[in-house]
């Protein structure tokens, strides 16, 4: 049974990565496993091109983005390819940082649960589960101790200055 919807998984991801280049868009398997399993449940990322991302305005306030009832989600494709290189020096640390919390973020936002659509409960659980979706995308110990700190800070900034996405009493914890 598993190995059936696994199989049939593959499959379907395989074909909305053919649909998705087709339109310009760049969809990555790590991405779409790491995303999956905080969403629980099989969800897209799609990292769409620079030119696309020039002309659409959404680009200008936000880093990842996704619709309610849908399992789909759309994440800058910077931030994509800093997540995919999470150990690399090709992207500067705090790019990296934001990377995995944009991807969790996301991904929490598609999971089946009441407060998907709930900001604040949203980051608060991506900033909780940063680390294992570091370590899920390749990091190792060093390069988680050299980003939490960049995830700290820009969760805290974005807490900070917009109070939708503050959680009174969220538990948030140092990896190390």
């Amino acid at each position: 049974m598993i190995r059936c919807f696994l199989a049939v998984s593959a499959c379907a991801l395989s074909f909305a990565a053919l649909a998705a280049t087709a339109r310009g868009e760049n969809e990555y398997p790590k991405l779409n496993v790491v995303a999956s399993v905080f969403a629980m449940k099989p969800v897209r990322i799609v990292c769409p091109t620079h030119d696309e991302q020039k002309i659409d305005p959404i680009w200008q306030v936000a880093w990842g983005y996704t619709f309610a009832g849908i399992d789909v989600a759309w994440i800058d494709t910077n931030l994509c390819n800093a997540a995919l290189n999470v150990n690399g020096r090709s992207r500067p640390a705090w790019m990296r940082a934001i990377a995995i919390l944009v991807l969790v973020h996301e991904s929490y936002h598609m999971r089946d649960v009441s407060w998907n659509g709930n900001e604040a409960k949203v980051e608060c659980a991506a900033i909780r589960h940063w680390g294992y979706a570091a370590k899920m995308l390749g990091a190792t110990e060093e390069t988680v101790k050299e980003l939490e700190g960049w995830a700290q800070a820009f969760h805290w900034r974005l807490v900070t200055r917009i109070p939708a996405y503050y959680l009174p009493g969220c538990k948030v914890p140092w990896v190390y």
